[in-house]
């Protein structure tokens, strides 16, 4: 059996940047977190990334590429320094609304993550240009009926994209 797609859906993949056929290790992974206060958490592999070969590369991605819009001004990550705290990780969030991939697997996973406390209405965007995919979500364990407005539980971020705007709610 042969699957035929319509050429608009082949052009559109076609279209798509480096980072968005990926097999889970080269998304840049951004998750909103509700318990305590509430914060942004963004990571990205760098240790088996093709697009990310260094932490230092992947700290750059992170800091430039990624944008705060929020009480009408726009912010990259690195502006945001004394409210950024920095760490490593070897396994991706498990929470992500896509399959990840698992500790195990025979790789030595290197995420470089940043967290950033968030409050009031803000956006997360994606500067033009980047060749990165962003997964940006929710966490579900603490979405329920008192968690943020946001039209949906998750989305990809491509360069450019900006998303819905979210209204943390007063912890």
């Amino acid at each position: 059996m042969q699957i035929r797609l319509p050429a608009f859906v082949f052009g559109f993949l076609l279209s798509l940047p480096c980072g968005a056929w990926a097999h889970g290790s080269e998304y840049v992974y951004a998750r909103l977190v509700l318990v305590g206060k509430p914060r942004l958490e963004v990571s990205l592999e760098y240790n088996d990334n093709p697009v990310v070969d260094s932490q230092e590369q992947a700290r750059l991605i992170l800091e430039k590429e990624l944008l705060l819009r929020f009480d009408g001004r726009e912010a990259d990550l690195a502006a945001l320094a004394p409210r950024a705290v920095w760490s490593e990780a070897r396994t991706f969030p498990q929470s992500a609304p896509v399959p990840v991939p698992q500790p195990g697997e025979g790789i030595d996973h290197r995420l470089l993550t940043v967290s950033i406390e968030v409050s009031g209405p803000f956006q997360l965007s994606l500067k033009p240009g980047s060749e990165q995919a962003v997964i940006y979500w929710v966490d579900e364990a603490w979405a329920g009926p008192d968690g943020p407005e946001m039209p949906a539980r998750w989305k990809i971020l491509l360069s450019g994209d900006i998303s819905p705007e979210v209204i943390v709610p007063k912890s």
